[in-house]
This record gives C-alpha cells, sequence and structure tokens, in this order.
C-alpha cells in the first residue's frame, strides 16, 4: 500500500511541473525514495525535480536513464563530492572591496555597499568603481619592500625607499616640491592636457620629458609618477607602474578566502580535497580557441579535423571564444548563427570519444547581443539551445568568465583590449623591450584588472568590474584577441593569446599538470 501511495505521489508531483514519468522511471524513484525515512522523502523528492528542471530536455516525458543520472548528481551533491570543474559566468563573480579603516577585503555586503545590478539607482558606482581600484593597488604599494621602513636583508643602507604622497599635499602646496611621488589615475580632465587623478584630487601633469619603463600607458590606468610640483603643474621625470603582487604574497597577508567564485569559503589552492584530485588528473588538457567564425566553410572543415584529431586523447575542455561569424548583422543573424552551431553539434556528436569532453563558449565583441558593455552576457538561449540538447556537456557563458579546474583559476576574455591599448596609449614602446606582448602583460598584472582603460573606450557595467579584475592573480589568463600568439609567464600567472583561428586556424593547449601551454595548428590533410 505505501508503495502504491508514493508512486502515485511521485506522478502527481511530476505532472504539476509539466512532466510525464514513464512506468520505469517512477518505479525506479520509488524505490530511491523507500530507501529513506519519511520524512526525508520530500526532500529528495524535490532535489530530484530540480535537478531535471535543470537538464536540457526535448520532451517533456521522463524516462529511466535520465532519473538515474539525476539521482547519482543528487546523492554525490549530498555527500559532498568534489566538483573539479567549474565554470562561473561574470555576473556571479562575488563583491569585495578593500576596507581603508579594517585593511582587509570584506565582503560588499557587510560595508553596506548594493548587490551588482546592471541598471543602478545613480551614478555613484562610477565613481566607486575607480577608488576602489585606487584602494586596492595603494594597499599593495604600502606593503611593497620598496615603500617599507625596512628592507629584506634588516638593514637600513640597501634600495632607496618611496614614500607615496596625496595629490592634495601638492595641490596645498605654495612652494616648489621637489622628489614628489604620487600614486594616481591618468586621465584627461581638459582636452589635450593629462591629469594625474587620485581620491584627494587632480592635478596637471607635463609628461614632455618624462620616461617610460616596460608598460603600456593609456588613460585609465593607475601610474606611479615621480617629479617635482611648481605653479599647479606636476614635472613627471619617470612614470611607471605600480609593483605586482603574486596570489601567494596576497594570500599569505589576507587569509585563503575564495574571491574568485563558488560556493566554498576557501581558495581552491588551499582545498586539499582539490589537491589530492588533481594529482589524479595529470593528463588534464585544454583547447582555447578564437575568432571561429563558423559562416565560413574553411574553418568548420578544419575544425572538425581538430576534432578528429583528439579523439585518441580527448581534452578536459574546449574553450571556444567569438567572434563567431562575420556576416553582416540583419534580421536573420540569430537563425544563421543558430545553424552554424547546430552544424557544430553535429560534427562533435560524430566523435563520440568527446562526450566527456566541456565546451564552453565565450562571445566576442561583434556577436549578436546587447549593447558592446561589459561583462557581454552569454549568446542567447535561442541560438544555443539546439546545441545544448545534442551536447549536453557545453555551457555558453559571459565574456569574461572563470574556470575553476581543481586548485587552479582560469580567466578567460575575448575583447581586443591590447589594440585598443595601442590605439590610445600616451606612449608607445619601442625601447627596452620593443615586442608588444610584454609590455602588455606588465600593464595586465601591474592594474590587476582586464581592461585598464577609460570608460568611453572599453566601457564596464559600474556594479560588475569586480568580474575584470585580477586581484589575487588566478593561474591563467587567456586574453584572446585579434594580435599574434603569444604566452608570457609573470608571478606565476600564465597570460596567453591563441590567436586568431579563422586566420591561420592556430590554438593554444594548456597542461595543468605542469602549468605549459603549447603552440598547435590544424593542417591540411596531406
Amino acid at each position: 500500500m505505501e508503495r502504491s501511495a508514493l508512486k502515485h505521489s511521485v506522478n502527481s508531483t511530476f505532472r504539476l511541473n509539466g512532466y510525464t514519468l514513464k512506468n520505469d522511471a517512477a518505479n525506479y524513484i520509488v524505490e530511491a525514495l523507500l530507501q529513506v525515512g519519511e520524512q526525508q522523502r520530500q526532500l529528495w523528492m524535490d532535489k530530484i525535480l530540480a535537478t531535471v528542471q535543470k537538464q536540457p530536455l526535448d520532451t517533456a516525458i521522463i524516462g529511466r536513464d535520465l532519473v538515474r543520472d539525476v539521482l547519482q548528481n543528487c546523492i554525490r551533491e549530498t555527500r559532498g563530492e568534489v566538483d573539479f570543474f567549474m565554470v562561473f559566468d561574470a555576473f556571479s563573480v562575488p563583491g569585495f572591496s578593500y576596507c581603508v579603516n579594517k585593511q582587509k577585503f570584506l565582503k560588499d555586503e557587510l560595508l553596506g555597499l548594493p548587490a551588482g545590478s546592471v541598471l543602478p539607482d545613480s551614478v555613484a558606482p562610477k565613481a566607486e568603481v575607480f577608488r576602489n581600484r585606487y584602494h586596492l593597488i595603494h594597499q599593495r604599494c604600502l606593503r611593497n619592500e620598496l615603500f617599507g621602513g625596512t628592507d629584506a636583508s634588516g638593514g637600513g643602507g640597501g634600495r632607496r625607499r618611496f614614500r607615496l604622497q596625496p595629490v592634495e599635499l601638492l595641490l596645498g602646496s605654495t612652494s616648489r616640491l621637489e622628489d614628489v611621488l604620487v600614486l594616481g589615475m591618468l586621465t584627461q580632465l581638459t582636452e589635450g592636457k593629462f591629469f594625474l587623478e587620485d581620491p584627494t584630487g587632480a592635478v596637471q601633469l607635463d609628461l614632455e620629458h618624462t620616461k617610460f619603463p616596460v608598460g603600456m600607458f593609456s588613460e585609465g590606468c593607475f601610474v606611479l609618477c615621480e617629479g617635482s610640483y611648481d605653479d599647479n603643474i606636476f614635472t613627471c621625470s619617470v612614470m611607471g607602474f605600480p609593483p605586482a603582487e603574486d596570489a601567494e604574497t596576497f594570500r599569505n597577508h589576507f587569509g585563503n578566502q575564495n574571491m574568485f567564485g563558488g560556493s566554498n569559503h576557501i581558495c581552491a589552492r588551499a582545498n586539499t580535497e582539490l589537491q589530492s584530485v588533481e594529482k589524479e588528473l595529470d593528463g588534464s588538457m585544454f583547447v582555447f580557441l578564437s575568432d571561429m567564425l563558423l559562416n565560413q566553410p574553411q574553418v568548420m572543415d578544419r575544425l572538425r579535423r581538430l576534432l578528429d584529431g583528439f579523439k585518441h586523447s580527448p581534452p578536459t575542455a574546449f574553450v571556444m571564444m567569438g567572434n563567431f561569424t562575420d556576416a553582416p548583422r540583419d534580421a536573420n543573424s540569430y537563425r544563421e548563427l543558430r545553424k552554424h552551431f547546430t552544424t557544430l553539434a553535429e560534427m562533435i556528436t560524430k566523435v563520440p570519444e568527446l562526450r566527456e569532453s566541456r565546451f564552453v563558449f565565450v562571445p566576442g565583441p561583434t556577436d549578436p547581443g546587447i549593447a558592446p558593455i561589459l561583462p557581454r552576457p552569454p549568446l542567447s538561449a535561442y541560438i544555443s539551445e539546439e546545441f545544448r540538447r545534442r551536447v549536453p556537456n557545453s555551457e555558453f557563458t559571459t565574456n569574461p568568465c572563470r574556470i575553476q579546474f581543481c586548485t587552479q583559476e582560469m580567466v578567460i576574455f575575448r575583447e581586443d583590449v591590447l589594440s585598443k591599448l595601442c590605439r590610445h596609449g600616451i606612449y608607445y614602446p619601442t625601447e627596452n623591450c620593443p615586442d608588444i606582448p610584454p609590455h602588455f602583460v606588465t600593464t595586465l598584472v601591474s592594474q590587476c584588472h582586464l581592461a585598464p582603460l577609460p570608460p568611453h573606450i572599453c566601457p564596464v557595467y559600474w556594479q560588475h568590474d569586480r568580474a575584470l579584475r585580477l586581484y589575487p592573480l588566478p593561474d591563467v589568463v587567456v586574453c584572446a584577441d585579434k594580435f599574434d600568439q603569444y604566452t608570457i609567464t609573470k608571478l606565476g600567472c600564465t597570460v596567453l593569446n591563441p590567436g586568431s583561428f579563422h586566420k591561420d586556424f592556430m590554438f593554444k593547449v594548456y597542461l595543468p599538470s605542469t602549468r605549459t601551454c603549447e603552440n598547435s595548428q590544424v593542417g591540411d590533410d596531406s
């Protein structure tokens, strides 16, 4: 009698939510629920139903195989089994801000800051974006040995010590000041005139004889300026970037709190279970591709060869970034792109060896979507739904997005930032390091931000600027650009650009076990 009543209750619950259970599926659920106490059955029923609702179903009729997989997922979640591969979209990145009074990073809600919104009630969050970036970099400078009271050896006569001064000190001075060092943001408050701005004020800069070390200096960057001040003009003799900081130094000072994403309170690197899993997955591999123009036949042909080439050693994940089409935008753009993704799904399903691989899709700057403001939302459900139905292990996410693989943190970003920095910079690097990528990587690591540019060049949703932060530094930053391929590691952070796949069919392969990156290319059949 109990079994019959329970089966009737299960079927009724699914029908009320728009599903129809096959008889063997209903019996499977009943057998599972009979294994737990009566008080726990409704809780398990809710878990099973919630998990079913997350599945990309093409029919409302539920079979036994789906129910079995769903129940296993519920059991794994209940046991607390470690999920070693997670994708976090930009709008779910936790909000942390540096509290100057307590000298620590606190969650935004503890500081009384509003939750992230695309359309805030006022313009106050705009100023808060740059204020937060200033305090983040300022505290990092103050903890650096260059600004400390003693050097690493404990002596007093070693390396030169620097003392940061606020802009208001300059503005309040009536006499000439020499050897002043100020941290602030480069900005143009007047057409053709650059200023250095911090929370206390702004001072006009004279950059005629300024020397620049390695880096790409643009409006919107936070810089250290050394020079003299007289008659309301700060004559800058040397302009450089604030000293960068590796993730280990950050965590030694602030602890292992999770500022990357996810529900865990501690960061992935400090998770002992993930450390054990990572040792077991020493053959893992990530494949990064960018500018996959699916509307070009030659690109689809090379993608077919690429997928076929990995059937003997399936990667952990394919991370595919836009742009996904270069066709002119019109009323049929969404429909055409949906067809191209469906064709790609057919190609993937023809290689059954890849059924365990994950497929992550990040939109490009010209892909169909809403306004070109960062972070960009995922491609629309209309474009992706058929692909997701055919390839369940796929995820269409935001630009940028974050991936956690075991203890390693990866940031994926598709934007022509390097090109914009070259175009809008106040200084084009030709000396010291004529190769552009090292300058670019130095800029990203020092600014701890994916897009250190002014809002009119690279607009960002103010309350989601945190999604573009690189602090603490992740293990991998994929900064896909139209620029040529490169891989540079700085302070334990590997920054790479896979190049444009549609140009020369090049891509990058990242090996987490060795933290190395390889260049690869899809060649001709010959």
